[in-house]
């Protein structure tokens, strides 16, 4: 198979691949026509999304994972309130409860937000080709198709296959396949590093949370 050098950090890559796998950015730029662009809408213009800043398929993955990070303290909160038995399943069987619950909740902030909280920490926002949010019955199927498809329904053998195909195709076509069939744009602004910080800081309270839970 015929290869190609990264222009920036000059790792061999396949012929056809349009982002580099290692370092994220574009190496085949594309000259976009003037009358091609599309164009965003006021509201959309209030959560810009950068689509040449390359892929990060690594910004992507952190913002699930604090998503559900997030949305399963919450539900445990809901639960240990509205439904205390609930909160006997074993952890497996919550985290795949968690996984399928954000699907719902996930839809509802892309239509609002244009992102999540996760996403937005993480300074990643999705759009629809004309630069606007999603409805919630578009952003719903996307959602789904992330659960089925990205992460494989949350369980633990499945989600590692899945997340590995689906790196290799965004890291080598530079879009995800739910993403290129729904005609999805996925952007990123720069990270500031407030919000690194905040990601780190909920992360080791959740840490410090779940063993003080244990050791009692």
């Amino acid at each position: 198979m015929n290869t190609i050098n990264c222009p920036h950090c000059h790792k061999e890559l396949p012929e056809d691949a349009m982002f580099c796998g290692h370092c994220g950015k574009e190496c085949q730029p594309k000259k976009v026509e003037k009358s091609e662009a599309p164009e965003l809408s006021s509201e959309s213009q209030q959560q810009p999304v950068e689509a040449t800043v390359g892929v990060h398929p690594w910004y992507r993955f952190w913002a699930r994972h604090v998503d559900y990070l997030i949305f399963g303290v919450v539900l445990a909160i809901v639960f240990a309130f509205v439904y205390p038995q609930a909160l006997s399943i074993p952890e497996a069987g919550f985290g795949l409860l968690t996984v399928f619950l954000w699907v719902f909740v996930e839809a509802f902030f892309l239509c609002t937000w244009g992102t999540t909280p996760g996403k937005w920490l993480c300074s990643t926002y999705v759009r629809d080709q004309k630069g606007n949010k999603l409805t919630y019955s578009v952003a719903l199927g996307r959602s789904f198709n992330v659960w089925i498809r990205g992460v494989g329904f949350g369980l633990p053998l499945v989600v590692l296959i899945t997340q590995l195909v689906a790196h290799n195709k965004l890291t080598s076509k530079g879009i995800t396949t739910w993403d290129e069939e729904g005609n999805f744009k996925v952007g990123h602004t720069k990270i500031n590093v407030f919000k690194v910080i905040f990601v780190v800081l909920i992360y080791a309270g959740y840490w410090m949370l779940t063993a003080m839970s244990k050791s009692q």
